[in-house]
């Protein structure tokens, strides 16, 4: 083992807006009447934690009695098939700030109206793994490696472009729509060979894509749910040729010589 040197440094810095080793800090806004689904927040984590609400109050229900400034997981909280222990439950309506332990984060979820905006790096050393919510920005390349579930649907406040996701090849579900994520061409993602949901906007033919899945391994595919493949006005993804209409959901599927998208077949 390498030695190491601790130096104690005589200043002291006196700023509560640091990040505490740790520690995961949720900014709260205020909402002078907020809706039901307003103040709502829904985490979760590997084991048991105490959830820390600096300058608010938990509730367990919404318009219920306050269950104090601080909460502590319960046997209760135990949700076998997704494997936390999960708090589901709603925030005063002041300003706060909601500190919960970092390392044993697996699920982060809440109301876009009340969370102030998290840059998606600051995921890094949490176990999540699936991003969903308007309060989130920063650049897709800071997403982690295992992610398996993206909904950047009219986020404008995400950089990057669809390609970017390419190494992300555990993602099952990838929603970009609406949002500001740069369109790229189809096949850039064909590395995703777990996909099973998308709703992208991206140019190109799906055969090319198909090319790149089969030789990902996935020589095969029962089905991938498309939905708005053809948003695009001009430079529209392609099949057999063809610009592809823009259908709010359909299904692509292939073996290792047909390709069948929309119910229609084609040997490629």
């Amino acid at each position: 083992m390498e030695n190491c040197l601790v130096t104690k440094l005589k200043s002291v810095v006196d700023n509560s807006n640091l990040e505490k080793l740790g520690i995961f800090s949720i900014g709260i806004k205020s909402m002078d009447t907020p809706a039901a689904d307003g103040r709502f927040i829904d985490i979760g984590f590997t084991e048991k934690v105490t959830i820390n609400c600096i300058g608010g109050s938990l509730y367990k229900t919404y318009g219920g009695s306050s269950i104090g400034t601080s909460y502590t997981s319960q046997d209760s909280d135990w949700n076998a098939s997704l494997g936390i222990y999960r708090f589901v439950g709603y925030i005063s309506n002041n300003e706060c700030t909601l500190e919960v332990p970092k390392y044993t984060l697996k699920r982060f979820g809440g109301s876009s109206y009340c969370i102030k905006n998290i840059n998606i790096a600051k995921f890094n050393y949490t176990e999540v793994n699936s991003f969903s919510g308007n309060f989130l920005e920063g650049n897709v390349t800071s997403l982690p490696q295992d992610t398996t579930y993206v909904n950047f649907n009219g986020n404008t406040k995400i950089i990057g472009s669809l390609s970017d996701f390419a190494s992300l090849v555990n993602i099952t579900n990838l929603n970009t729509g609406n949002s500001s994520i740069s369109p790229s061409s189809l096949s850039s993602i064909g590395t995703l060979t777990s996909l099973t949901d998308m709703q992208i906007i991206a140019f190109g033919s799906i055969e090319d894509f198909v090319s790149v899945q089969r030789a990902n391994g996935r020589t095969t595919c029962d089905g991938i749910t498309c939905r708005y493949l053809g948003a695009l006005s001009t430079n529209r993804s392609t099949f057999n040729g063809t610009a592809i209409a823009n259908k709010a959901s359909t299904t692509l599927s292939w073996t290792a010589d047909t390709i069948t998208y929309d119910g229609t077949t084609i040997n490629a």
